[in-house]
């Protein structure tokens, strides 16, 4: 399994200020919520994906600036299995294309047809 370092710097700010030391950080990161969606919080959004397993969070200072981090390990049949899928549900759409362009050009077609204006 391949690790990937997922980080959640938008959130640190948030977590400084409402944690001092120790794993206070990591829970006000991982309860903390993404403005674009609020339904989720950080540490489900990460915690709850199939093919990310063993989580492991981790804070500290970097550069003056306190980082809360994500690691775990992928799965690599289940994110195999996630980009056949996707790769399988694209070629259905490509092999779709014809007919679909048939469509339009039939909608269009009386379009195309010289008209008398006199």
């Amino acid at each position: 399994m391949k690790k990937i370092l997922i980080s959640s710097t938008a959130a640190c700010a948030v977590a400084f200020m409402l944690a001092g030391c120790g794993s206070g950080e990591i829970s006000a990161v991982k309860d903390g919520t993404f403005k674009y969606d609020e339904s989720i919080s950080v540490g489900d959004a990460i915690e709850n994906k199939p093919y990310c397993a063993d989580v492991k969070w981790n804070s500290q200072k970097e550069g003056g600036r306190l980082v809360v981090s994500a690691r775990c390990e992928i799965d690599k049949r289940i994110t195999q299995e996630y980009i056949d899928d996707k790769l399988s549900d694209y070629n259905k759409k490509i092999a779709e294309l014809p007919q679909e362009i048939a469509k339009l050009e039939k909608m269009i077609q009386p379009y195309n047809e010289p008209k008398d204006i006199l």
